[in-house]
């Protein structure tokens, strides 16, 4: 396997950094033993998201972009959180940012990490054709 680095998604899926992830099953230690602030901002962001706390997850997500403009984690999480919302055109453009940053430092990032977020970009962009859901 690869080696996975703090920017990139944990392999298995789970949209949570490989760091706070996987690394902690594979490697045996039971607990995260350093956490920078852009891992920290970036895992609460998603926790937010995952819970439905959706005004806590968009001021984490504002902030993470504000602090760390140039790491993909705000334009990640700001993605995700506007699928959550099924604004997919507005996830569509952050994945498209994160695509930007990406190849503005290519030696940064792997082909996976750059596939990712073209999918990620593709399936947004496709909800975003879609009617929208009517009320029940």
């Amino acid at each position: 396997m690869a080696l996975s680095w703090r920017n990139k998604p944990c392999p298995c899926g789970s949209g949570k950094k490989y760091t706070r992830c996987c690394l902690n099953v594979r490697s045996g230690f039971g607990e995260i033993l350093f956490e920078s602030d852009v891992d920290q901002l970036s895992n609460a962001a998603l926790d937010a998201i995952e819970a439905g706390k959706i005004e806590k997850a968009e001021a984490l997500c504002a902030k993470l972009l504000k602090e760390f403009p140039d790491q993909l984690d705000g334009h990640d999480r700001f993605g995700m959180l506007r699928e959550r919302q099924e604004r997919y055109s507005d996830a569509a453009e952050h994945y498209a940012k994160a695509l930007e940053i990406i190849a503005s430092a290519p030696k940064l990032f792997d082909e996976d990490t750059r596939s990712l977020y073209e999918k990620r970009r593709e399936r947004a962009l496709k909800k975003a054709k879609r009617p929208p859901r009517s009320a029940p």
